[in-house]
């Protein structure tokens, strides 16, 4: 009787739960496993009676029906699982159910693997920091929208700043006050490191010249007028990790190492670290960008720079850094610029360069499995898709381009496509989804402008972009 009742408590539990069980005996066999356990991933297993855990976790993913991530990302995101330790993981399964898997010891033995649709909770706190996240962005916009290019530069900084911090984690440096929790709004509240602009003039943001005594000390000022920006934000924004960290850095970035810094004045561990890591990731985006008074510098002047003022303008921790994020980049590339690939126009090329530059980066993310990288870079590609079109359609159009239509239609469909798998990974933040957008990326390399593009050269050497083009707009 007693067999019984403990199998028709086991069948009422497979019947009504709402999450997914499988056990094992001491051995690591399976023992168990409800209907549930199967639905959330939308398969059917027929034989699994006996199989060892590791065994049956590796052959889901191959089965008929399986919507999670592929096999070798599955099992890699598992691995702690595999080993039948405790651990709590949410993996994205198609379409957009969150499930999470719990798998925990039990005092027999045995060990219990239970998952959970957390569908609902992931969305609603997705939604609200996708919304945070726009709201830190838009003030950003603010400031940049005033200055040379527009809203890259802050995103740039934001990526450099969290590879940064990545690095110097692997290696130990500032073990004691950069985190994991650090990394999550390092980027995102280092794009306020400028927001102070807003109360610069722009006769002095955006003066070509070298500005005067009275001018530098006026520009000087959008450090604190910044921090004060973001303070008042912040008292509405109670216990607020993302503002809290964004003035520390507005008012600390342009602080020295070696003292002389402003507005403070203060030097060496004095300043946040978070400041000190955002100033190298600055400076050395501003040295390798366009601006009103300069041209870019090559990124190995800038870094030989940057390596110069080690120990005076920054931390030589920092420096050091800065050099292995730079390595790292130049040895996972998987496109490079190739002479066959000028259209015959330095602006095009430049906006090619910088595609293909972002194909590497998103790839290099995706390598590490680096989601905060990759929204970066997400952004970064659709503003650089939407201004680079609007460009070259300005030229074409001024150039009596005979395929302009049709070519602009390409454009728009592309920036579709580029938009949809950005949002899904916003709602999802699955990093498999870059692997989808680098092939779409590298497929349009291909196609387009190692094709479609290298068609209107002739209109660019004809009808040079000078002679048409509105000086007044300024190219980010």
């Amino acid at each position: 009787m007693r067999d019984g009742t403990q199998y028709l408590i086991q069948e009422y539990l497979d019947e009504t739960s709402s999450r997914g069980l499988l056990l094992t005996d001491p051995h690591g066999h399976i023992a168990h496993v409800n209907r549930r356990f199967f639905e959330l991933m939308g398969i059917v297993v027929q034989h699994y009676e006996g199989m060892i855990l590791a065994d049956l976790l590796t052959v889901l993913p191959d089965q008929p029906g399986w919507e999670g991530l592929p096999k070798e990302l599955f099992l890699q995101r598992l691995a702690p699982i595999l080993t039948q330790s405790f651990q709590q993981i949410e993996l994205f399964f198609f379409p957009n159910r969150w499930l999470q898997w719990t798998g925990r010891t039990m005092r027999s033995g045995g060990y219990a693997l239970t998952v959970t649709d957390v569908t609902i909770i992931h969305v609603a706190l997705n939604n609200i920091q996708q919304s945070h996240k726009s709201t830190v962005k838009s003030i950003a916009d603010m400031a940049e929208n005033r200055d040379n290019e527009t809203g890259e530069h802050v995103l740039r900084v934001a990526r450099m700043a969290h590879e940064l911090a990545v690095d110097l984690i692997d290696h130990g440096v500032f073990a004691d006050q950069l985190t994991e929790q650090t990394l999550t709004y390092l980027g995102m509240s280092s794009v306020l490191h400028d927001v102070g602009k807003v109360a610069v003039p722009d006769a002095i943001l955006l003066k070509p010249g070298l500005l005067t005594r009275e001018e530098r000390l006026i520009m000087q000022g959008h450090a604190e007028a910044g921090y004060r920006i973001i303070r008042k934000i912040q008292g509405t924004q109670e216990n607020d990790p993302y503002f809290e960290m964004a003035a520390s850095i507005a008012r600390g970035h342009h602080e020295f190492w070696g003292g002389g810094g402003y507005p403070l004045g203060i030097m060496g561990e004095e300043i946040p670290v978070d400041a000190r890591i955002v100033a190298v990731s600055d400076v050395f985006d501003a040295l390798t960008s366009s601006r009103p008074y300069k041209e870019p510098w090559p990124e190995e002047r800038a870094a030989a720079f940057v390596r110069e003022k080690s120990g005076i303008l920054f931390d030589p921790r920092v420096v050091d850094a800065l050099h292995r994020v730079l390595d790292y980049r130049k040895a996972l590339k998987c496109v490079s610029w190739d002479p066959s690939m000028s259209v015959g126009e330095s602006t095009m090329d430049k906006d090619h360069r910088i595609l293909i530059d972002l194909i590497n980066q998103l790839a290099r993310a995706h390598h590490r499995a680096d989601g905060i990288v990759m929204e970066f870079v997400m952004d970064e590609l659709y503003n650089y898709t939407v201004r680079h079109f609007q460009r070259e359609e300005s030229y074409m159009k001024a150039g009596c381009y005979p395929k302009y239509e049709s070519h602009q239609q390409l454009h728009q469909e592309f920036t579709q496509r580029v938009g949809g798998i950005r949002q899904q990974f916003f709602r999802n933040f699955d990093p498999s989804i870059a692997a989808d957008l680098t092939d779409v990326l590298g497929q349009w390399l291909r196609q387009h402008i190692l094709g479609d593009d290298q068609e209107y050269q002739l209109f660019f050497t004809n009808n040079p972009p000078g002679q048409h083009w509105n000086g007044s707009e300024r190219l980010p």
